[in-house]
């Protein structure tokens, strides 16, 4: 009976294992990350040049995102991502690879214990990469890109949130009537854009791009700004990404140490409970949050304007 469920696994999967092989002809090694954040996949671009970097190059990347790595030299190939195609992948005897920087310890309430290391370099170790790696996540613009918005040169970016329909992390987010307050004082210091999704809290006086841009677009946009001023995730990643410095309001929940850059000034709140790992679990009213106060976010941009 062994033998017959064998043959006929063997012959159910063999199909899809073909499939693959041909697909991924060539290809020795698969990166993916999830469908969770795209900021995780913008990250899954330094791992990538630190394996080009180290010659393991026939690299494939699973990810909803190809524009992410369009105009890199790696990796060599983009597949959308598809959960149930790991699977066949390994069987067509290619070696996957899933980058972590930390894992969830509880569920209910839900909480992650992280790297205390860069997120960067965590990631790059944990697919076999050794020795020192740069912290920084890569995007390739054209020329023409980056021109896109050169009418928005030296303006100051803002993202008031940044909720994800598919994974809430309520304790990433500011105080509501911070943004507010704090939209009056940046105004004085430039020209205002403010991004994201369309539903994010409005900032009186900026420029709308508020669900109005394509990726490349924002990146593109970040590009030609003095500053960029939000919440850590993917936006503060992808201005790293461009070289843009940042103003990121961090709170209690994850250390700057660890998914942030010393290039950027980063607001965190040291209290006894932070950083706490906690997805949206808070027993303090996110005091963390609540200590960062509009004066103090327009004093850290103040400073980098100066610069």
């Amino acid at each position: 009976m062994t033998l017959v469920k064998t043959i006929y696994r063997s012959a159910y999967w063999a199909p899809q294992v073909l499939h693959w092989k041909l697909k991924l002809w060539g290809i020795q090694e698969l990166v993916w990350f999830g469908d969770r954040g795209i900021g995780d996949d913008l990250l899954c671009t330094a791992v990538l040049r630190e394996m080009y970097r180290r010659g393991r190059r026939d690299v494939a990347m699973m990810s909803n995102w190809p524009e992410l790595f369009e105009n890199l030299p790696y990796p060599k190939k983009v597949i959308p991502f598809e959960y149930g195609a790991i699977h066949c992948i390994q069987k067509a005897g290619i070696r996957t690879l899933k980058p972590v920087y930390g894992q969830e310890i509880s569920k209910e309430p839900q909480r992650f214990l992280f790297s205390d290391r860069p997120f960067i370099q965590t990631m790059c170790e944990s697919v076999g990469v050794e020795g020192p790696v740069e912290n920084r996540p890569e995007i390739c613009l054209t020329a023409r890109e980056r021109d896109l918005y050169r009418e928005f040169q030296g303006s100051i970016v803002v993202q008031t949130s940044r909720r994800n329909p598919r994974f809430q992390i309520a304790n990433k987010e500011w105080i509501p009537g911070h943004w507010e307050k704090l939209g009056s004082r940046l105004a004085g210091m430039g020209r205002l854009v403010q991004v994201g999704s369309a539903e994010d809290p409005e900032i009186a006086g900026a420029t709308d791009l508020r669900g109005k841009t394509t990726l490349r677009q924002l990146a593109s946009l970040l590009a030609n700004a003095r500053v960029f001023v939000g919440l850590e995730g993917f936006l503060m990643h992808l201005a790293r990404a461009v070289g843009v410095p940042s103003v990121i309001i961090y709170g209690g929940r994850i250390s700057p140490h660890q998914s942030g850059y010393i290039e950027n000034t980063n607001l965190f709140t040291a209290l006894p409970c932070s950083p706490c790992g906690f997805t949206n679990h808070c027993e303090y009213d996110r005091e963390c949050m609540r200590k960062i106060t509009p004066e103090r976010v327009a004093e850290a941009t103040e400073e980098i304007l100066k610069r």
